[in-house]
C-alpha cells in the first residue's frame, strides 16, 4: 500500500515538474544545460579523457556561473596539465563567484609549481582580493539566516545524539522530551526560513554569492515519507509540499543543487530501504564503509525523472562511484 502511493504521488510530482519546467523557461534560463555539460566533464574524466573533460567544465563556466565544486574538480585538471594560463582564470573565477577556499583542496606539489610561474604569482597576489569583492556581494540577511538555522540545527541534533547514548534507554521521558525539543526547533526554522523566503526569495547561491547555503537543515525537515505516515501531522505534510515544490524551481535555476535535493528526497525514504532517485547511501560491514544502491521506486522511469532535475543516468553515476545498479533496476 505504501508503495502504491508512493507512486501515485510521483505521478502528480511528473505533472507539476513538467508545468513549472514550462513556467520557468518562459522566465530565465534554466540550469539543465549547465547540469548536462558537468555530467559529460565528469564521464570525461572517470575515462581519464582529461583534456577532453576541461574543455567542457570551461564550456560550462562561459555559459554559467558554476558550482564550487565544479570549479575545484576544473582546477586539477587544469594542474594536471600544467596550464597556468588557465588555472590561474578558472582560481580567479572560482574566488570571485563562489567565495574562499583553500589551496589545500589541491596537490600540494602541483599548486606549489604553480605558484612559481608568473600567473601563479599574480594569483597570490590578487587572491585576498577577490575574496573580499565575493564577500561585498553576500546578502548579509541571508547570510544571518544561514548561521542562525544552521547553529541551532547542529547544537540540537548534537545534544540529543550525545544524550541517547547515555540516558534514552533507561529513561523514556527525557528521550520524549529530547525529541520534543528536536521537533519543535525543526518547525521553528521552517517557519523562519519560509517568512524569509515570502520577504526576500529564496537564499540560494545569487544571494550567499555563490554559495549553496541550508542544505544539512533542509535535509533534516525534507521528510517525503511524513506525506505517507497516517500519523503525521498536516503542518508535516505541508512543510514537505512546500519544500518540494520550492526547490524543484531552485534546481532549474541553479540556486540548489541536482544531487543535494536527491540527497533530500532519498534520504527520508531510507529507513524503508527505498529510493526515488537512486542517490547512493553508505553502509557497513565489517567495519569498513561502502557506498550501496537500495531498490528503486519506480524504476523504469529513474532515468527519466534523473534527466528532469539534470542527474546523470544512472549507469554513468554507478561507473564513476563503482557502485552497483540498484538491485530491481534493468538497463536498457
Amino acid at each position: 500500500m505504501k508503495h502504491k502511493l508512493l507512486l501515485k504521488y510521483n505521478i502528480a510530482f511528473c505533472l507539476f515538474f513538467a508545468i513549472a519546467q514550462q513556467a520557468f523557461s518562459q522566465t530565465q534560463k534554466s540550469y539543465l544545460g549547465y547540469y548536462s555539460l558537468i555530467n559529460e566533464a565528469e564521464m570525461l574524466t572517470f575515462e581519464n579523457k582529461n583534456q577532453q573533460a576541461l574543455q567542457k567544465y570551461l564550456e560550462a563556466f562561459k555559459q554559467y556561473d558554476g558550482f564550487e565544486e565544479d570549479y575545484s574538480k576544473a582546477v586539477k585538471l587544469a594542474l594536471k596539465q600544467t596550464n597556468a594560463e588557465i588555472t590561474f582564470n578558472l582560481l580567479k573565477e572560482k574566488a570571485l563567484k563562489t567565495g574562499w577556499f583553500t589551496d589545500e583542496l589541491f596537490d600540494k606539489n602541483k599548486i606549489d609549481s604553480f605558484t612559481q610561474t608568473k600567473m601563479g604569482k599574480l594569483y597570490l597576489k590578487n587572491k585576498e582580493n577577490w575574496f573580499e569583492q565575493n564577500l561585498a556581494n553576500r546578502n548579509y540577511k541571508a547570510v544571518y539566516l544561514n548561521h542562525t538555522i544552521n547553529a541551532t540545527d547542529q547544537f540540537v541534533r548534537s545534544w540529543y545524539l550525545e544524550s541517547s547514548k547515555q540516558n534514552f534507554k533507561n529513561d523514556s521521558l527525557m528521550e520524549n522530551t529530547y525529541t520534543n525539543i528536536l521537533i519543535e526547533t525543526d518547525n521553528k526554522n521552517f517557519k523562519e526560513f519560509k517568512q524569509f523566503v515570502k520577504d526576500n526569495g529564496f537564499p540560494g547561491r545569487k544571494m550567499y554569492a555563490g554559495k549553496t547555503i541550508l542544505t544539512a537543515f533542509i535535509i533534516h525537515i525534507f521528510k517525503y515519507s511524513d506525506i505517507l505516515d497516517s500519523n503525521s501531522s498536516q503542518f508535516d505534510k505541508d512543510k514537505f509540499y512546500y519544500l518540494d515544490s520550492l526547490l524543484k524551481i531552485q534546481v532549474i535555476n541553479g540556486e540548489f543543487k541536482p544531487s543535494d535535493y536527491a540527497y533530500c528526497y532519498d534520504y527520508s525514504l531510507s529507513s524503508d530501504s527505498v529510493t526515488y532517485f537512486a542517490h547512493p547511501s553508505f553502509s557497513r560491514m565489517n567495519g569498513k564503509r561502502f557506498l550501496i544502491n537500495y531498490p528503486v521506486i519506480d524504476p523504469q522511469n529513474l532515468n527519466k525523472r534523473r534527466a528532469e532535475i539534470g542527474l546523470m543516468s544512472i549507469e554513468d553515476q554507478c561507473k564513476i562511484f563503482g557502485v552497483p545498479l540498484p538491485p530491481n533496476y534493468k538497463s536498457n
